[in-house]
């Protein structure tokens, strides 16, 4: 991974107006099934600067992709494009194998997964960019004062179920959890668990019965006071009840 680091760096330290950025993303299914993307985020001024120096050839954005191995795509969003390397997996197993050997490949040293149906718990510890043996004395510039409006890199995991415990620096409002990627230093550990949530009611279920059981009860009592008017009116429009057509003198003797 230090590769990426080093030339990432270099890019954005010839011009402020560069923009960089680094992701790895991992989405895990219910039934450990998962996919993995490497992106390497570049705008146009990275773009033309990569060209200037390698005579026009782009491949080597294509080639830093975490050990993924697949093959690349481009998407664009604003002036930003964004060259990506997905892999699905079939199986959790088939994931830790190709992201957590920690033969130096890869870019975990140590990957743990397990989904089973309780949830699902993710266990990571993560090299900085530059790799543990990376000296900042062969850069111009101290790492630290690279402004992530720069450059970022980040590590963002999607697990099945709802995400009970983490220490990520910030969950996306899509539930997705986000590590930011340390440029040196110390290493980066990873934790996250998630739940199904099968082991109690759902609060929201609750509310929906009882707003549900609250609006029945005030339609019944709407109908039975609309039923007791209506009746109330007939009986006003039709006057007294009629006379007998005779009547029994009750003065006669006997």
């Amino acid at each position: 991974m230090g590769k990426m680091w080093r030339l990432a760096c270099v890019l954005v330290l010839v011009t402020t107006a560069c923009r960089a950025e680094v992701n790895l993303v991992l989405d895990v299914g219910e039934d450990g099934t998962s996919t993995a993307r490497a992106e390497i985020g570049v705008d146009r001024e990275v773009q033309d600067l990569i060209g200037s120096l390698a005579d026009g050839d782009l491949d080597i954005l294509t080639s830093l992709d975490f050990g993924i191995e697949g093959e690349t795509e481009q998407r664009t969003e604003g002036d930003m494009t964004y060259y990506v390397t997905p892999a699905t997996f079939g199986s959790v197993e088939e994931l830790v194998a190709s992201l957590g050997e920690g033969d130096g490949t890869g870019p975990f040293r140590e990957f743990s997964l397990t989904v089973d149906e309780n949830g699902a718990e993710f266990d990571a510890t993560l090299a900085p960019l530059g790799g543990s043996d990376f000296s900042t004395d062969e850069l111009p510039l101290d790492p630290a004062t690279i402004s992530g409006q720069l450059f970022s890199a980040s590590v963002v995991v999607s697990l099945p179920g709802t995400v009970e415990e983490h220490n990520a620096d910030e969950q996306l409002p899509d539930g997705r959890l986000r590590w930011s990627i340390p440029i040196t230093g110390d290493e980066l550990t990873l934790h996250a668990r998630s739940t199904y949530g099968g082991g109690g009611f759902p609060v929201w279920l609750a509310v929906v019965i009882a707003l549900v059981a609250a609006l029945g009860i005030a339609l019944w009592a709407f109908s039975v006071r609309r039923n007791r008017r209506s009746v109330a009116a007939i009986e006003a429009a039709a006057g007294p009840p009629p006379s007998p057509f005779f009547e029994i003198d009750d003065t006669r003797p006997d």
